[in-house]
């Protein structure tokens, strides 16, 4: 990648299993994370002076059958420990700032790897501008390089079954490693498939223009319609001349990046203090909650990271950086690739703001590959989940390697949103330790392991396509239990 600086590469959580003593004095919450797991420390790669950590269980008797799952968050610089104490993990944080015992998690079905990335993402770092990554190249590279020796350190993981998983910048992410792994074939991985939530995979401006979407909607009016697509034509313009004063525009457009402590227009124009669902105006006090826990000093030194090392220091550093290359670059051409040679799960959020799911409809069906036709052709079917087979969970496509599907009333985190009539919350006792754990059951991740099961994702045994057992089926859904 580049060959100056100093970074701290990633920040990983591998696990079946992470069970956590919740019932513990609070002051000790991170003390009690940190007696249930090891942590490692990756030695610097050749070019770079990386450092990192994870938190595992002994992998050492795993089941060679077990594959092994990256989890990247998007952002891009988002951390990865949102991903895992907001989404997927075993082990999540709640409204109150608790901690409980997640299910289901994908750690039921696979070892996961949250990492943090690219450089300067998350808690890494680099001391140097040159270190952050221009491309995506540089993010599939020191991906790459992480993986390799990840694979040193625990050499127990080789020629395991491997997928990427991705969401949002994320998905970006995930496809660039696969289609590098696929490429170069220098790691005993079996690159699997890849799995692509709520992507950044159009070309940005094609992508992230809602103007319609959040006018249908009612988000906005007329006036407000015609003031974003002006100033989305205004972005357009600037990213032909500079790149750099676009992305700047754009982050005052529609993120609540809040850098020059002015409310974006997106703000300014739906009274929305968060930007990712049609169904949601304010960050969720669990969002809150688990930034005040993951920056604690506790927690930290549980974790191995400086005291003194803030969170996403470097988030619109490192996005300035990418704008110069990345933001705008097509890469039609990696998609495509992949979409040729592996299996794909895609799927979008129905109330997703910030990528609208009529862009990335409309963009998926230009891209040129193989199965174009197919997708063309093929009769979209209503998916019903184990979490309420009495209504659509949304609506799912498939031609050759590729599984699309569109999540209802999901947003932009599709896995970490949840109606609150779909949610269940209660308190159950696990006799090991004689103590109360609350287990949330989290109803769009269901749906996404039912996604996997069902479409050549399969992780237990061997790889299959379940997609005619009875769990499968468009409507045999609607009578399980």
């Amino acid at each position: 990648m580049h060959s100056v600086g100093q970074s701290l590469l990633f920040l990983a959580c591998v696990s079946l299993q992470l069970i956590v003593d919740v019932a513990a004095n609070q002051n000790n919450r991170s003390e009690s994370l940190g007696q249930s797991t090891r942590t490692s420390t990756i030695p610097p790669p050749s070019k770079f002076t990386n450092r990192g950590f994870h938190q595992t269980r002994d992998l050492r008797n795993a089941s060679a059958d077990t594959p092994l799952v990256l989890w990247l968050e998007g952002g891009p610089g988002k951390t990865a420990l949102f991903g895992q104490f907001l989404e997927s993990g075993p082990l999540g944080i709640d409204a109150d700032g608790q901690l409980y015992r997640r299910r289901p998690t994908l750690q039921e079905e696979a070892d996961v790897v949250y990492l943090d990335q690219p450089v300067g993402g998350g808690y890494s770092f680099t001391r140097d501008r040159r270190g952050f990554a221009r491309t995506l190249d540089d993010i599939a590279g020191s991906i790459e390089e992480f993986l390799r020796q990840f694979l040193m350190l625990f050499p127990e993981n080789r020629n395991r079954r491997f997928y990427a998983l991705g969401e949002s910048y994320g998905a970006r992410s995930a496809l660039g490693i696969v289609n590098r792994l696929q490429v170069n074939k220098t790691l005993p991985l079996r690159v699997s498939g890849v799995i692509l939530g709520v992507p950044f995979i159009a070309p940005l401006l094609d992508l992230i223009d809602s103007s319609d979407y959040l006018y249908s909607t009612g988000l906005i009016d007329s006036r407000g319609h015609g003031m974003l697509t002006q100033r989305f034509q205004q972005i357009k313009l600037a990213s032909q001349v500079n790149r750099t004063i676009a992305a700047a525009l754009l982050l005052k457009t529609v993120f609540n990046a809040n850098f020059d402590n002015e409310p974006s227009l997106y703000q300014q124009l739906t009274g929305y203090t968060d930007h990712g669902s049609v169904l949601r105006n304010r960050p969720e006090p669990q969002t809150l909650m688990f930034y005040e826990y993951v920056t604690s000093d506790a927690f930290k030194r549980a974790i191995h990271v400086a005291g003194a090392m803030p969170l996403q220091a470097q988030k619109l550093a490192l996005g300035l950086s990418l704008a110069q290359s990345d933001y705008f670059a097509d890469i039609n051409d990696t998609l495509a690739r992949v979409l040729d040679t592996n299996r794909v799960l895609l799927y979008t959020g129905q109330m997703d703001t910030v990528f609208p799911a009529v862009n990335i409809d409309r963009y998926l069906r230009e891209v040129k590959w193989s199965g174009q036709r197919e997708l063309a052709e093929a009769q979209r079917e209503t998916w019903y989940s184990f979490a309420d087979a009495t209504r659509p969970a949304g609506y799912v496509t498939r031609a050759r390697n590729l599984t699309y599907a569109l999540v209802s009333r999901a947003g932009h985190h599709a896995t970490f949103d949840e109606p609150k009539r779909c949610s269940t919350s209660r308190t159950v006792s696990f006799t090991a330790e004689n103590t109360k754990h609350h287990e949330h059951v989290r109803p769009y991740l269901i749906i996404l392991q039912n996604l996997l099961q069902c479409n050549g994702f399969s992780f237990r045994g061997k790889e299959r396509n379940d997609r005619q057992s009875p769990a499968c089926g468009a409507k045999a859904l609607q009578s399980v239990k």
